[in-house]
Formats: structure tokens, sequence, C-alpha cells
């Protein structure tokens, strides 16, 4: 009997746990391209499931009641319908997904939703040796045809959005890259995935006469690259040494030392190599010569212990080998 009794107090305690669940209706709202629509409630708590069942992104705009009600949002309890649009505005639905809020009435109360679609955005990406770098933190400005309409910066992961409610004609466009984009606005969201290479400028070298063995290198550089300017080791003028790289043909620009540190502008630059004519052939160019020492070779002296002559030494040394000889000769014939 106490099995039975147990048994009946833990399906009430579940029954107790199930109500407010039981009780609780969800509700699915389609959001879709009429942009507004209204809601019925009749529970007294119900769960009402934004759908995005649109082709675009949307961002709701405006949520309006006549009644007192208590909103609920994940993560967020006890809001007023202010804060709860203050938290739905901020926010972007993307198309085919949804969220879901809580509302809590007395009373049957009439919901009305409103919102707009995400009319431009996109990504913008730097092509990098065929690898589609995301560019974070770049301008991108909205204009029409009277002007600047909008302004927005890609985030961290390189993407930007404009959020528009009319239909005509716009540009996109991203100062830092000079570049231009046009776009139709309709009723679904253009969305763009920009591939560029950003602008690079051309640094020639002009020899102004002179020569160099191996081919000049004319690259391109990004604004405000730090470029090593060539050494005048790498060039030769027959009669000439070389004095500095000048951004003036006959040297009365701005000037620079071989292997200074050039700040690329953003624009091309033509560096000239300026030259000052030797005063005779004889006279080698500073920049160009180099001492070279020659070594002479190490001579190694044999020497005896009393400083006698190497001559005097061999002779010495063959005298005692024929005595040796000598005394081994007569010792035989001693022996017979």
């Amino acid at each position: 009997m106490k099995k039975y009794v147990f048994l009946l107090i833990l399906i009430g305690c579940l029954c107790i746990q199930l109500l407010p669940v039981l009780a609780d209706e969800i509700q699915v709202i389609e959001l879709n391209t009429q942009l507004q629509t209204t809601v019925q409630i009749d529970a007294t708590h119900t769960t009402i499931q934004l759908y995005n069942d649109s082709p675009y992104d949307i961002q709701m705009t405006h949520l309006a009641t006549s009644q007192e009600i208590q909103c609920s949002y994940p993560d967020q309890q006890c809001l007023s319908l202010d804060q709860l649009s203050h938290i739905l505005l901020s926010q972007i639905l993307p198309s085919k997904q949804s969220f879901e809020i809580e509302i809590q009435t007395d009373q049957e109360t009439t919901f009305m939703i409103e919102w707009v679609p995400v009319l431009i955005h996109g990504y913008i990406y730097e092509d990098n040796a065929q690898q589609a770098i995301a560019q974070k933190q770049i301008k991108v400005d909205l204009w029409n045809q009277n002007g600047l309409i909008e302004t927005t910066y890609t985030d961290e992961k390189g993407y930007y959005q404009f959020q528009w409610s009319d239909y005509s004609q716009y540009e996109i466009k991203i100062p830092q890259y000079q570049s231009t984009y046009s776009v139709s606005i309709n009723d679904i969201t253009q969305y763009h995935d920009f591939h560029f290479t950003p602008l690079t400028y051309y640094l020639h070298y002009d020899l102004n006469g002179g020569n160099m063995q191996s081919s000049l290198p004319q690259k391109s550089y990004l604004p405000e690259t730090s470029i090593t300017l060539l050494s005048h080791y790498d060039l030769s003028y027959d009669g000439y040494y070389f004095v500095e790289w000048n951004e003036a043909k006959d040297g009365t620009g701005i000037a620079y030392r071989d292997n200074d540190l050039f700040k690329m502008p953003a624009h091309d630059v033509t560096l000239y190599a300026i030259w000052q004519k030797v005063a005779g052939q004889s006279v080698k160019n500073d920049f160009h010569s180099k001492t070279t020492i020659t070594k002479k070779p190490k001579t190694n002296h044999v020497k005896t212990s009393d400083e006698t002559s190497i001559t005097i030494f061999i002779l010495l040394c063959l005298a005692s080998l024929s005595i040796m000889i000598v005394l081994k000769v007569l010792k035989k014939k001693e022996n017979r």
C-alpha cells in the first residue's frame, strides 16, 4: 500500500511540473515579404516563434500592443515591451531562421510586428596570391545620385551591411581602394562578395646612363611600404662615380642615398641615378673601388741550432753518411 501512495505522490509532482509547459502554447509567426503582421494572443502565457520565411535577411523596426505585457527573451527575463523592442531592433534575423519570445498578459492581446529587409550586405576580400583574405575595418560608403547616404565599416570578419528600404540605383564606394560598384536595389537582399587586388604603385629606377649587371627591380608596392634602395655597388658607369638617387633627372629633386629606406607614396615614383665625372681616368670611383690586399706566400726557413746554413748542414750529413759506410766495410773485412 505504501508503494502505491509513493507512486501517486511522484505522479502528482510530475504533473505540477508539467502544467506550465502544457499550458504554454508555441505560436509560429512567419515573417514574409509583406513587411508587417499582427499576432492574436489568447493564452495568458504564450511563446511566439518569429520565423523569417522571406528569401532575405530582415530587421525588426516596430513592436506594438495596446495591452500591458511582460516579455522574456533567451537569458533575458521580465522585460517590458520597450526593452524587448530595443533587443530585437538591434539584431538581424537571417533568412529561414527564427527566434522565440515569451509573452505574458492577463487578457487577449493583439501584437503588431513590422520589419524591413536588409537590402545590401556582403564581404570585402583582398585577393592575395589567389587566396581570399577578408579585410576588416574597411570603410564602405553607400551613394546615390544625390550624394552620400550611409557609411559603414567591415567587421572583424570582413562583413558589411547597409539597411535601406526604397528601391533605386546605388553605388557602393570603398575609398581606401578607390573602388566603386553599382548596385540595383529590389525586393530581395543584394549580396556583394568583392574580390580585388588593392592599389599598388611602381618604383622605377632610371640609371641615367649607367649600367647594372642584373635586371632592374621594377616592382609595385602598397602605399607606406618601406623599400631599401639599390646599392651603388651594383651599378657602374665608366668615367663616373655614383653620387645619389634623386627624384629629378638633373639632380634638383629630393635626394636619397643608396640603401636608404624609401617609404612608398600613393603614386608611381621614378628615381634617377646621379653621377659625377671622375677627374682623370686614373682616378678610381671611391664608391666602386675596393682595396684588395695580396698576401705574399710565407717562406719557411729551416734553421739548425747553431745557425749553420742549410748547404753546410747537408754537406755534413753526407760526410757523416760516407764515414759510416767506410767503417762498416772495414769491419766486414776484419771479420773475414
